[in-house]
């Protein structure tokens, strides 16, 4: 038996077992920018110094981000209503119901839990819970703000119809909530959120305002003729407020003040990895619009100093063999990459990484970087077939401080 204890977004963190052992921990991403890099929410990272270096491969539960159902095997997390990538950020495909149409980050629909995943979860890929809370408090107190003088007639607040206008508010909220963001889900992607936020907002204001209106009048005593006058006058002027409302909130969306209000994407546009404007990412292309992909690794005879060098990136393994590296013990490995290794660019666009045909991840590959630091002719990485770093000569695995080996 095994017992799982989780963090306050419900992301599995370790998991114990009857006598209260620990057997395994585990740890993912928030949405953050770490150094000129995107951490997306969901994806797995080492829990012992949370960065994606030796993350462990195997795991007792499939189950992890908010308690998502994890594809390893994709590198893709089942949130029951649709896919979500954890590299990215982003759902594999658009959400068709706009919950918030005066809300810019709403109209992300590939985004997750309104670009706020630190502190929202999203656990059936239903409606979100908060939205539906939000609408009926609102809209049952602005309504018994407005039937106050009939509530509180002669002096006496009378409880009942103080529940009544409450639950007339709270029933508008809701519709004017549903019917804005199936308005709002109805315009292609592209489409003027100004446009988008006028019509949902003219939708929302006219079936609130109906209902108000006509739930009012039959509460005070009203016919059902006067009472549906009076939502017919309700749905007008909602309609039109909400038009007006709706389009200034689309407009603001469009504004430099949107735009930092939509923190994910400008983080998400800086550091993702496959993105042209990231100069850290294999796929960058000098700004330029368009993704590309990396072109074909070609052999070159010259001879860089040490590891890798950005004046020579294409670079046949055969440059690197027989060359020995030191890490900081002083262990000396001498480099021998086999020939059916496939050269790639580093993640961080320093260096190459080679690895066995159709592999992933960090198993059985060996990385050779350019210069830094602490290395300024580059250093070399070895991996064992548990993605670990690890000395080739004795098999023995390496902690961070001493898994690069120094050219000299």
């Amino acid at each position: 038996m095994y017992y799982t204890h989780t963090d306050y977004l419900g992301s599995y963190q370790t998991i114990t077992n009857e006598l209260g052992n620990v057997v395994e921990e585990l740890s993912f991403g928030p949405c953050l920018p770490v150094r000129n890099a995107m951490e997306a929410g969901g994806r797995r990272r080492n829990p012992t110094d949370w960065t994606y270096n030796n993350v462990p491969t195997t795991h007792l539960f499939d189950r992890g981000f908010t308690g998502h159902e994890h594809l390893d095997n994709f590198d893709l997390i089942n949130m029951n209503g649709r896919m979500y990538d954890p590299w990215l950020g982003r759902f594999l495909s658009p959400d068709n119901y706009v919950q918030a149409p005066t809300y810019s980050q709403n109209f992300n629909r590939y985004s997750y839990v309104m670009n706020n995943p630190l502190k929202y979860t999203d656990p059936d890929g239903e409606f979100a819970v908060y939205d539906d809370v939000i609408a009926i408090v609102v809209g049952g107190v602005i309504n018994v703000a407005v039937n106050w003088k009939y509530i509180n007639e002669g002096g006496k607040f009378n409880l009942g119809r103080a529940a009544l206008s409450f639950g007339i508010g709270a029933i508008a909220g809701e519709a004017a909530l549903y019917t804005g963001g199936a308005t709002a889900g109805l315009f292609a992607s592209g489409t003027s959120t100004i446009l988008v936020g006028a019509v949902s907002g003219a939708a929302a204001g006219t079936v609130g305002g109906f209902t108000t209106g006509s739930g009012n009048a039959w509460i005070q005593g009203a016919s059902f003729k006067q009472g549906l006058e009076s939502g017919v006058k309700g749905a007008i002027w909602g309609g039109a407020g909400g038009a007006v409302l709706g389009g200034i909130a689309g407009w603001v969306s469009t504004t430099s003040l949107g735009q930092k209000i939509n923190d994910w994407d400008f983080i998400s546009s800086k550091g993702r990895f496959f993105n042209y404007k990231n100069p850290y990412s294999p796929f960058y292309n000098n700004g330029k619009e368009g993704i590309i992909t990396p072109e074909p690794i070609e052999f070159s005879s010259k001879q860089p100093k040490g590891g890798w060098d950005k004046n020579y990136t294409s670079q046949s393994s055969s440059i690197y063999n027989g060359k020995i590296v030191t890490n900081p013990e002083g262990e000396q490995v001498t480099i021998s990459i086999p020939q059916n290794y496939i050269p790639e660019v580093a993640r961080n666009g320093n260096g190459l990484v080679y690895r066995v045909p159709g592999s992933r991840g960090n198993a059985n590959i060996i990385k050779i970087m350019g210069s830094t630091s602490y290395a300024p002719n580059g250093y070399a990485v070895f991996y064992n077939s548990y993605g670990q770093p690890y000395n080739p000569i004795n098999g023995m695995t390496l902690s961070k401080a001493n898994w690069h080996f120094l050219f000299k």
